[in-house]
């Protein structure tokens, strides 16, 4: 059983000032009315979603949803924050876990494809890496060293490869472990540079603390994002 923790599924169509309880429902219906235009920005939000935890699905055979889980609302917020309008809400289930859904929106068909890799010919835009970031990465201090690193976790091969050509297109020389990624402490700073928001956000969610891991990896203190 679910619950509404953000509840945005009601209101007033701003087309023909008709209430709704599901507004892709009502546009998918309507005969006055269309659905909205997804801004570049939101487009870069998504992909930045299915870059890291994000999928799609269309149980309903219409256009696709956008749906991406955490354990932790304050991550959810942000992101929801980041997508802006296009989100129906966000749920919790019994499991405590907190799943963010869009509405249906026949823009997000272009990315069925972004579910085994990012095509070819994409860009790992600072917008994206955010959000890529946010949903797989963190800081881990290596041992007694002062320096952070940025590391990530994908289980995916596609988009494993897919990042790492992204991430070298644009400098940036990974070590890899497994499935795990860690960038040079001496590049790490200039790679969080870009990434701002995510690192204002750090403070409310804790989603970019550092991981522990076997090699003696310390913790992230809360403030201590380079």
């Amino acid at each position: 059983m679910s619950e509404w923790v953000v509840d945005a599924r009601g209101g007033v169509c701003h087309q023909c000032d008709s209430e709704y309880q599901r507004l892709a429902q009502h546009w998918s219906r309507s005969k006055r009315c269309s659905y909205r235009d997804v801004s570049d920005a939101q487009h870069e939000a998504i992909r930045g979603c299915l870059v890291g935890d994000g999928n799609l699905s269309n149980p309903n055979d219409g256009p696709p949803a956008l749906r991406i889980s955490s354990m932790r609302r304050p991550h959810l917020t942000w992101v929801r924050d980041q997508l802006g309008w296009i989100v129906r809400g966000i749920t919790r289930d019994d499991t405590g876990a907190y799943r963010l859904r869009t509405l249906s929106h026949p823009a997000l068909g272009r990315y069925w494809t972004w579910m085994d890799s990012p095509p070819s010919d994409w860009t790992l835009t600072k917008p994206i890496a955010r959000i890529w970031y946010a949903c797989d990465g963190g800081l881990e201090w290596p041992g007694s060293s002062t320096q952070p690193r940025a590391t990530w976790t994908i289980t995916d091969d596609g988009k494993r490869q897919a990042c790492e050509q992204a991430l070298a297109e644009q400098g940036y020389e990974v070590m890899v472990w497994d499935r795990r990624w860690h960038c040079h402490s001496r590049r790490t700073s200039g790679f969080c540079s870009g990434l701002e928001t995510r690192r204002r956000a750090v403070h409310t969610s804790g989603r970019w603390n550092a991981k522990s891991t076997s090699g003696g990896v310390r913790k992230c203190r809360p403030g201590m994002v380079a």
